[in-house]
Formats: C-alpha cells, structure tokens, sequence
C-alpha cells in the first residue's frame, strides 16, 4: 500500500461500509474523532478516543484506536486494525 494522504472526507459508500464495520463491533462512534485518509486504491478511516490521556502511551485500554481500511473498487472492509 502507498502512504496515505489525508483528506477532510471520504466518498459516501466508503463511509458508510465503515459504520457499519463499527455497529457491527458495537462501538459507540460519538466517542471517536475520524481522520480520512486515501490511496489510489482503497480509503483508510482512523478512529481515535477523543478523551484519551496524551500522556498515555497506545490507546486507552476500554476504548482502543481503530484503523479501517476499505477497497475503492467495491467499498468492502479489507482490513480492520485495533491499535492496544
């Protein structure tokens, strides 16, 4: 995969597959920030706790940091990674 390149949104149906990547883990979305990201071939949504510690190293163990990263040919979910 290529470095990502930030961006303030993604399309629609990639969002979309990532809510409900998340409701399916039953992760309450309002206590996450998202960055997008995006490749020439797939988007990459992260997922971090808005009220973890910054003097905190790794993720808040109740609330763990996710990346999802989703095909643009077809908008599935090809990966999901939980930052511990």
């Amino acid at each position: 995969m290529q470095n990502p390149t930030p961006t303030a949104s993604i399309d629609p149906r990639a969002l979309a597959a990532f809510h409900s990547e998340m409701a399916s883990r039953q992760i309450d979305m309002t206590l996450y920030d998202l960055s997008f990201f995006e490749t020439p071939d797939s988007f990459l949504v992260v997922a971090g706790y808005k009220l973890r510690d910054p003097r905190m190293r790794g993720s808040d163990p109740r609330h763990p940091n996710y990346e999802v990263l989703i095909s643009r040919a077809d908008f599935s979910i090809t990966r999901v990674s939980v930052a511990r």
